[in-house]
């Protein structure tokens, strides 16, 4: 680890170094034998502990929530007891957050030198998903370069370190454990396929929530690119005296999609009514 001021940090970060700046430096080479390394890890996870759901004690904890505030279930405060089917149920834990996650990471690299010159190569690859529904995976891959020489009779030496990293996000904007606690019986899809906006003419909008399964039709991506290199040209003139030019180079794109169909968007909007699943105070 280096610490650069004034004059080293801003010829390699430019402004953004005006203040100082600390570079780490990556692995290096040795001189030696080539060698060359591969790990490979690959692993999986699921939701280990959440909370067991029982569906007939949730009407009833519904039915008593009501009578603990002296009401009545009717279509305006208890539509899912009233109106739904109470027969049908969405086992929500399992739709949203029942897959099952992946994860791979790729690493290999190639050292060899002698004792002037020295190389290293290395590459890395990972790739992750996670337990919501669908494809969406992350992704990132790098690859680094360091190469150092110093002839044996001169008094210079250079030094070169570059660095490419590129990665990929199609995870989910939002995150889908929020609609755990939606009412289990909800209806999610029409026979077509299509997704339901409103059951027994009740909209969700009009409930405060909406249908999760929205959330999956609407496309997210974001790709990132990163490049830094840098290079070191030393000269040393006497033992009190040494030259050092230092140089990089930045760059850092990003670009993002966000596509959002027809098909994820309710017909209507009206203005919320909020649907408490559990409320009152117990006797």
């Amino acid at each position: 680890m280096e610490v650069l001021k004034d004059a080293d940090a801003t010829a390699i970060y430019g402004s953004r170094g005006a203040n100082g700046s600390s570079s780490l430096q990556p692995k290096k080479a040795k001189a030696g034998k080539a060698k060359f390394s591969v790990n490979i890890y690959n692993g999986f996870s699921r939701v280990a502990r959440s909370m067991d759901f029982k569906y007939p004690q949730y009407l009833l904890m519904r039915k008593e929530a009501l009578a603990n505030d002296g009401l009545i279930p009717n279509a305006v405060n208890a539509p899912d007891l009233v109106l739904w089917d109470t027969s049908r149920y969405s086992n929500l834990k399992k739709l949203l957050i029942g897959n099952t996650a992946h994860t791979q990471d790729w690493q290999a690299s190639l050292s060899a030198g002698t004792v002037n010159t020295q190389i290293l190569i290395s590459m890395a690859y990972n790739q992750q998903t996670n337990v919501f529904p669908g494809n969406l995976p992350y992704k990132r891959g790098s690859a680094h370069l360091n190469l150092s020489h110093k002839p044996a009779s001169a008094k210079w030496d250079i030094q070169f370190s570059a660095i490419y990293a590129a990665d990929k996000n199609n995870l989910l904007r939002t995150d889908l454990t929020k609609y755990l606690t939606l009412p289990p019986n909800i209806k999610l899809k029409e026979a077509d396929g299509s997704l339901t906006w409103q059951d027994a003419g009740v909209t969700y909008s009009s409930l405060g929530f909406s249908n999760p399964f929205a959330e999956l039709l609407q496309q997210y991506e974001a790709q990132t690119t990163n490049l830094s290199a840098n290079l070191q040209f030393s000269v040393t003139l006497t033992k009190e005296l040494k030259f050092r030019l230092s140089s990089g180079y930045n760059r850092l794109t990003t670009d993002e999609t966000n596509i959002v169909p027809k098909t994820s968007i309710a017909p209507r909007k009206q203005h919320p009514r909020i649907f408490t699943v559990c409320s009152g105070s117990k006797k």
